[in-house]
């Protein structure tokens, strides 16, 4: 008695969810962005950049709350925040897509 051949192939192997170019913080006075998130890095480094970013936000406003904040933490937390959401966004279209780039 012969065995039944396997019909099924095997799954191939899922890609790698990688971050999309992301740019953020537009200067000021014209419409371009000097910083970036780059495209390629491992979703899973990008948003642990991102989650560690936003324990320094939380650090910073609390530090801000027990005293006066002055001009350089609400500077560097807008910056932080930023960073952080530019992080997130660049993984997002990796996530949606389960990986198909």
């Amino acid at each position: 008695m012969s065995h039944p051949k396997n019909t099924t192939a095997p799954q191939k192997a899922q890609q790698p969810l990688l971050t999309t170019a992301t740019e953020f913080m537009t200067a000021a006075t014209e419409n371009r962005h000097p910083f970036a998130v780059q495209a390629g890095i491992p979703a899973a480094e990008a948003l642990s950049i991102a989650y560690e970013l936003l324990g320094a936000v939380d650090g910073i406003t609390t530090a801000c709350i027990d005293r006066e904040a002055d001009a350089y933490a609400l500077v560097a937390i807008r910056f932080l925040a930023a960073s952080s959401q530019a992080l997130v966004l660049a993984c997002a279209t990796s996530i949606e897509q389960g990986g198909a780039q």
